[in-house]
């Protein structure tokens, strides 16, 4: 078969029908996963088969079911160019010496040794390989080793990363952007990901001519690990390409002749124990010259030696920072683990028993938590290495689905015969002991000495390479490790909890004794290294755990644990809650999940009153899910969920519709999560804006709200991709509910449709509801007759905010008709940007005049325009006017509605709030409302005039105003064009003894130093002033100099200062610096 053997197999199998096809799947049933051919079109199939079987094989297999299907004629036009193929000269010109490599590499690599096989065992790398997610991208994000667990809580975030997947074919295809070809390409990852696993596969698929043909004549594999044994030695490249020829001639002349062609593979960069980075001046090119290892292996990977050759390593994340400076222009490809599909792919390659597959995978599949850890290959090893052995005793399957805790234990107990002594006290004490200084020292390989010191001798770990918990590599036979980084960390807990508390001062990790000692060095910023080992600690507090731990290490685990977790926890929250650290919070909540003890977990959680959260991931979730069932004191709950999944990932799956059935949380998970409104009887105040809920989510949530347990007061469901759907859900809950006072329902597509649902419960005597709010909901004028049947009825509305939707004059009308009501009770009433003219205020101004209740009313963003203010001022003029507030926001008005403005305000005594920003009333419009500011009963004490083309020509009428005007507290005079004259003049009314203004906004004003010096020296004298913006006014190093001499005067009383940090220069940012820390009580904010 040719080298493009995939493409041909495509091409022969396009010759088949529909019907044809299914029944070519069924000739494979037995050698493929059925999941991945259900749906797999010709293409997919080709792949797929090649991906399992190698191309000859593939193409073999083909060719022999074609035959078997009777397909004669495509048989025999296989059979004919196959003969063809075999005579092809590129194919027989390759030479014997090369063959004989490849099938010395195909010997060496095809068989993988099992972690739990028995000696002489040996597993089919082929059979076992699953297919792993690459993405070419480097993360610094993940340089902190969770070596597992805590990356693999961390998976839905790293599908949704942006970046390119691969196939590993394309690992040295040229780059988008430069259309240059690699020549060194780094696979990174966590410890348990694959990468060793991935690298022997790229050998072995090389040695079958399955991969990189075209591109490598020959590809050599170092292992770190056995370059650690050779480091006394002087050897060169010839001598390591030499040890896995199959015969004592090696043809190293011709090999070394075309560099570009050669490939070598460096497993394991991390796991050096000499350095590579420290022999810059001592590099050697002659790959037929003896050197020590580290030089060799140094001039490799910085391409002194053979520079056209192209590497292909592998390393931990850890390890990028200390080797990036030997790598030149590296292409770094993530190993992201299995996607959920493949996860089940590699159930069914362990088990080799559909039935017994489909059963452990449905087990693992209903455990969300779990589910998630096996993206890491060594979790689904694990679990499934323990699920067989369930099996295979006849035992309960779910001990091993609860946490990672759990699991590890579950593990341990069916390697240990009950009853049975394996090895004594002191030799697992010794080897936890070990561990717990392997986790402190960042150290995975242990010497002969590191045993001894620990009291171990080679003989007495012999049971622990047994059961390869502990193992030893045949190439490093000095050197021992645990069998992954996650099992060193759960026997350095295990140390912690039996043992940690009686650390002689002589011991080894004596300088970090107790779990006092851990839990400090987990407050740390680069604490990754012992996270996990604190999630084990946790673990231990479950009963059935600390039992089962007791009964395989023979030892009583100190009672002293759980008071001084507690205690930790207590510490980290209050800390958390000052601080406002969510990320914190959520692992804190990971330790308690870990724990599960209710009781521990209820003493834990008593501490916390308020709670907010990003979710991003299922496992976040169900985490919090779990906590807050336990947390009864918790008054304050602010979620931002959002579980969803990139359309990249999506794209690069083959099973759509699988993929989206993990992409939703379950109605349980949710009900989980809701519960807490009816379980928790102080919780008042429950906030899930911009989460995505959707209608089904917020049926269960209604249920939850109907309970007569429940106590909320406060509901945010804003941005919640709700639909009219969840109306009658929630109508129902309003209807019931006796204590919910505060909804807001906003940027959710409601409908008039929703709203006529959402109005029979507001019409209802029994519902409590004082605040609506449903800013942007799509309704429109015809839902107004119902809303205004229900202002009507409702005697407990007070606020409702209807803003942008499109209600119009005719809606405007009918919600009049309930304003005009005596009944009405509204107090606040919010309608920015409704599409609203001067139509709706003449009904307004009849409204107004008979309304007792209303006190707030916004306008802004309608186009009103000068006819419709006059309108609403014969209403404000009228003594029976109740507005206090008026919002009138860029609403078209000018100069001549600034005179109907001011004669109504001077008959007005009850609007103390007038927003009229944004409208263009220019010089002539301010004065004239400057005469009603100056009037004797303007009871104005705040007045927004921002962006209202003004300029210094005005405030000298302005400052008349404010010198006579005793009620204004608050002036908004932002974003007009001022001056130093405008300013100059205002400011002989800030100085007034009289003026009583506290909040003074002139930002981007257009004044220099010369009003900076007018403005500061109000600072020196105005007492009430507490509130000064002047961001957007070009600040210098002497402005600043001066400002910080008028904040240190006596006099000055400021407490909160806006401007335009940006701008400033670092002398600048010292000096307001050193204000802040000398003037507690002063906030000073930057804005743009």
């Amino acid at each position: 078969m040719s080298w493009n053997g995939s493409c041909r197999l495509v091409q022969y199998l396009e010759h088949l029908t529909d019907e044809e096809m299914k029944k070519f799947k069924l000739f494979l049933s037995d050698s493929l996963p059925r999941g991945r051919m259900e749906n797999a079109g010709r293409t997919d199939m080709a792949t797929l088969m090649v991906d399992h079987h190698g191309q000859q094989e593939a193409w073999d297999m083909a060719v022999s079911i074609w035959e078997k299907m009777g397909l004669t004629e495509l048989w025999k036009r296989a059979r004919t160019e196959d003969s063809l193929i075999c005579k092809d000269p590129l194919i027989l010109a390759v030479s014997a010496e090369r063959q004989k490599y490849r099938r010395r590499m195909r010997e060496k690599f095809q068989l993988l040794r099992d972690r739990n096989s028995r000696p002489g065992e040996h597993a089919n790398l082929h059979h076992r390989f699953t297919r792993l997610l690459l993405l070419q991208d480097h993360r610094h994000k993940e340089q902190k080793e969770h070596e597992l667990l805590a990356s693999g809580w961390q998976h839905a975030e790293i599908m949704k990363q942006r970046g390119q997947f691969l196939m590993v074919t394309a690992l040295f295809d040229p780059d988008e952007k430069t259309g240059v070809h690699p020549r060194t390409v780094v696979l990174q990852g966590a410890a348990g990901i694959g990468k060793t696993t991935l690298a022997r596969k790229v050998m072995l698929d090389w040695a079958e001519g399955n991969l990189f043909q075209d591109r490598f004549h020959y590809v050599f594999y170092i292992s770190c690990r056995e370059m650690n044994q050779l480091v006394k030695r002087e050897i060169s490249l010839a001598d390591l390409i030499a040890n896995d020829w199959p015969g004592l001639e090696v043809p190293i002349t011709e090999i070394m002749s075309r560099p570009e062609q050669l490939l070598f593979i460096v497993d394991g960069l991390d796991e050096l124990k000499f350095p590579c980075d420290e022999h810059r001046y001592d590099l050697c090119r002659d790959w037929r010259r003896q050197w020590p290892v580290h030089i060799l292996l140094s001039s490799l990977l910085r391409k002194v030696m053979l520079p056209e050759a192209s590497l292909l390593i592998t390393a931990r994340f850890t390890a990028l920072g200390k080797f990036s400076s030997l790598l030149e222009t590296p292409r770094h490809v993530e190993i992201l683990g299995f996607s959920e599909e493949e996860r089940k792919e590699y159930f069914c390659r362990f088990f080799r028993d559909e039935d017994l597959a489909q059963r452990a995978f449905s087990l693992i599949e209903d455990n969300e938590i779990l589910f998630t850890m096996c993206f890491v290959p060594l979790v689904s090893w694990i679990v499934c290495t323990c699920l067989k052995q369930q099996m295979e005793r006849g035992q309960d399957l779910s001990q091993v689905s609860q946490t990672a805790t759990a699991l590890y234990i579950c593990y341990l107990s069916n390697l240990f015969t009950p009853g049975e002594r394996i090895c004594s006290n002191q030799t697992l004490r010794g080897l936890c002991q070990l561990a717990a200084e392997g986790i402190w020292g960042r150290k995975i390989l242990f010497d002969e000495e590191d045993l001894r010191r620990h009291g171990l001798q080679v003989t007495d770990v012999s049971a622990f390479l047994d059961m390869y918990i502990f193992q030893k590599d045949s190439g490093c036979e000095n050197y021992y490790s645990f069998i992954h980084l996650s099992f060193q960390e759960f026997f350095a807990a295990v140390f912690y909890a039996l043992w940690g508390e009686k650390v002689g001062s002589k011991s080894p990790v004596a300088a970090h004794a107790g779990v006092k000692g851990v839990l400090e060095e987990c407050q740390e910023t680069d604490s990754s290294f012992v996270t996990l080992t604190v999630h084990f600690l946790f673990g231990f507090l479950r009963a059935e755990t600390a039992r089962k731990l007791e009964e395989i290490f023979s030892c009583q685990m100190s009672q002293e644990i759980k008071l001084e977790l507690l205690q930790w926890v207590h510490s980290e929250i209050e800390r958390c809650q000052k601080s406002s650290l969510p990320g914190q919070v959520l692992e804190l909540m990971a330790f308690l999940y870990e724990a599960q003890d209710e009781e521990f977990l209820t003493m834990a959680m008593h501490h916390f009153q308020e709670i907010t959260l990003n979710i991003r991931t299922k496992i976040q979730f169900l985490i919090l899910a779990f906590c807050l069932k336990h947390g009864h004191e918790v008054c304050r709950i602010h979620l931002d969920i959002n579980y969803r999944i990139s359309l990249a990932s999506v794209q690069y799956l083959h099973s759509f519709s699988h993929r989206l059935r993990h992409c939703h949380l379950s109605a349980f998970t949710w009900r989980e999560l809701f519960s807490v409104v009816s379980r928790n009887q102080n919780l008042r105040e429950l906030d899930l804006s911009s989460s995505h809920l959707g209608d089904s989510s917020m049926m269960i949530l209604c249920s939850e709200l109907r309970n007569p347990d429940c106590t909320l007061q406060k509901l945010r469901l804003d941005n919640c991709h709700l639909t009219a759907a969840c109306c009658q859900d929630l109508s129902y809950a309003l209807e019931s509910n006796r204590h919910l006072e505060n909804l807001n329902l906003s940027v959710n597509s409601l409908g008039d449709d929703g709203m006529k649902l959402l109005c029979k419960a507001l019409g209802n005597q029994d519902c409590s509801l004082q605040e609506l709010r449903m800013f942007w909901c799509d309704l429109t004028d015809t839902c107004c007759k119902d809303l205004s049947s229900t202002l009507i009825q409702n005697q407990n509305l007070l606020h409702l905010d209807l803003a942008a939707n499109a209600l119009k004059d005719d809606g405007m009308k009918l919600l009049c008709e309930a304003l005009k009501h005596p009944y009405c009770q509204l107090q606040n009433l919010v309608l920015w940007k409704c599409d609203l003219t001067s139509v709706s205020c003449e009904y307004l101004s009849f409204a107004l005049i008979s309304n007792r209740s209303l006190t707030h009313l916004d306008l802004s963003g309608n186009s009103l325009g000068n006819d419709g203010i006059k309108f609403l001022c014969e209403a404000l003029g009228n003594q029976c006017c109740r507005i206090n507030s008026l919002m009138l926001r860029s609403c078209g008005l000018t100069v001549s509605g600034c005179q109907d403005l001011s004669t109504a305000l001077k008959r007005n005594r009850s609007v103390t709030h007038l927003n009229l920003a944004d409208n263009a009333l220019g010089n002539h419009g301010v004065t004239l409302l400057c005469e009603a500011l100056g009037y004797p009963d303007c009871h104005l004490k705040e007045l927004k005039l921002q962006c209202c083309y003004f300029s210094e020509a005005c405030c000298w009428d302005l400052s008349m105003a404010l010198k006579s005007n005793q009620n204004l507290t608050h002036l908004n005079l932002g974003g007009n064009t001022l001056g130093n004259d405008g300013v100059k003049l205002l400011c002989e009314a800030f100085r007034d003894p009289s003026c009583r203004l506290q909040e003074i906004k002139i930002w981007r004003s257009y004044f220099t130093v010369e009003g900076f010096l007018h403005l500061f020296d109000v600072l020196k004298s105005n007492h009430n002033l507490t509130h000064l913006n002047i961001a957007g006014n070009t600040l210098g190093d002497y402005e600043v100099n001066l400002l910080c001499e008028a904040l240190k005067h006596p006099n000055c009383n400021l407490q909160k200062l806006t401007l335009s940090r940006w701008q400033l220069s670092e002398e600048a940012q010292r000096m307001l610096d050193d204000i802040r820390e000398s003037h507690p009580h002063l906030t000073i904010e930057s804005s743009n």
